[in-house]
């Protein structure tokens, strides 16, 4: 394709010209974006496996990787291996299987905790019949309105 074929269709004003140019690109194959992984956790997980192979163990170590990359995909290096990962206060471990693979390490690891609805404490019983009283005040009214 032209540059200036190219060029046109930006700057171009025209609906028609600019639908006509889509087609012609329309074509062209699309590259496919390469998995990110943040380069010092790569550097761990080589350094890990070589220290493996010269002891010759089959399992892998269960030694903690630690890593703020919540943006790093997971790659087949990663498999059985367990993660630290930030979730913006601490690291929480995962163990990485297969089924994770080309997932973000994000994914698995919320940053915000959902607060817990008020349970029925036994050890707080007040809270529980001041919540029994102002429902049964409600349904008084309600009756009364019904009727």
């Amino acid at each position: 394709m032209d540059k200036k074929k190219y060029l046109s269709m930006e700057y171009s004003r025209s609906r028609k010209k600019k639908k006509s140019l889509k087609k012609v690109f329309a074509d062209t194959p699309k590259k496919k974006k390469e998995a990110f992984v943040a380069n010092y956790l790569l550097k761990k997980l080589k350094k890990l496996n070589i220290n493996r192979k010269k002891l010759n163990i089959n399992r892998k170590e269960k030694k903690l990787i630690v890593t703020w990359s919540r943006a790093s995909t997971i790659v087949p290096e990663m498999v059985g291996y367990t993660i630290g990962v930030h979730n913006g206060k601490e690291h929480l471990p995962i163990y990485i299987t297969e089924s994770m693979l080309y997932h973000k390490l994000g994914d698995f690891v919320p940053t915000r905790v959902f607060p817990e609805h008020p349970s029925k404490d036994p050890k707080n019983p007040n809270k529980n019949e001041n919540k029994i009283k102002r429902d049964n005040k409600t349904r008084k009214r309600d009756n009364k309105t019904r009727h």
